[in-house]
């Protein structure tokens, strides 16, 4: 038994017809890569497979481990084991990868996972993968064992990796503006991964918040990082 089938699957959008009779059957460990034109229909065939409502399925039918899936909804679909991954991914401020993953595994589990245990497993199939984000940091620069890093929170050392990861990807720079402790802490924890890089730092801040931050580089008593 195949693990997704597609039999004489016809497709259109509004009055548009955009698929006609497509066949294809997929075993379990297969990789299938669909390539042509753009308008030959790759996304359509994905957003049906996952049960886009603005498409709509004129002939054929869609099965999936055995079960016709083509009136399903797509939460049916997701919980299933179905995703479609975006050619532009949406941020949402506030919600991290890992917690989206988390409530999505959630849901398809029909239980709440422990924190701790679901950070484990993730960073488990991360490392399976070579996505490992925190081991490409220790490799470079030993971050993690630093005063600074060791004073963040877990849900930092996340904040941290990712504004690394996207001054990296974009060769840019961080403009934060009434920067309170927490999120203080967090710019400190990346300085010093610049720093440890021999990079140069530039920060900008009014004359009145300067102690602020030039305390952190003193070995007095009120800097806790000392």
């Amino acid at each position: 038994m195949a693990l997704l089938e597609i039999k004489n699957l016809s497709v259109k959008i509004g009055d548009k017809q955009i698929l006609k009779n497509v066949n294809l059957s997929v075993e379990k460990g297969e990789t299938h890569v669909l390539m042509g034109p753009n308008g030959a229909g790759k996304s359509t065939l994905g957003n049906v497979i996952m049960g886009n409502e603005n498409y709509e399925v004129t002939e054929g039918s869609i099965i999936y481990k055995g079960i016709d899936i083509t009136e399903t909804s797509v939460t049916e679909r997701a919980k299933n084991g179905i995703f479609l991954s975006f050619q532009n991914p949406i941020e949402v401020p506030g919600i991290t990868l890992s917690n989206f993953i988390r409530n999505a595994k959630d849901e398809v589990e029909g239980q709440k996972n422990r924190i701790w245990a679901f950070r484990k497993e993730l960073e488990a199939k991360m490392k399976l993968l070579n996505m490992d984000d925190m081991a490409r940091v220790k490799e470079r620069t030993g971050i993690t064992e630093t005063k600074v890093w060791n004073t963040l929170y877990n849900f930092q050392h996340d904040a941290v990796v990712g504004a690394i990861k996207k001054l990296e990807l974009f060769n840019g720079c961080i403009i934060a503006d009434s920067v309170g402790l927490g999120k203080t802490f967090e710019a400190l924890a990346i300085i010093k991964y610049y720093e440890l890089r021999n990079d140069r730092v530039l920060v900008l801040c009014p004359k009145k918040l300067r102690n602020n931050w030039t305390g952190f580089r003193q070995n007095s008593t009120t800097n806790i990082l000392a």
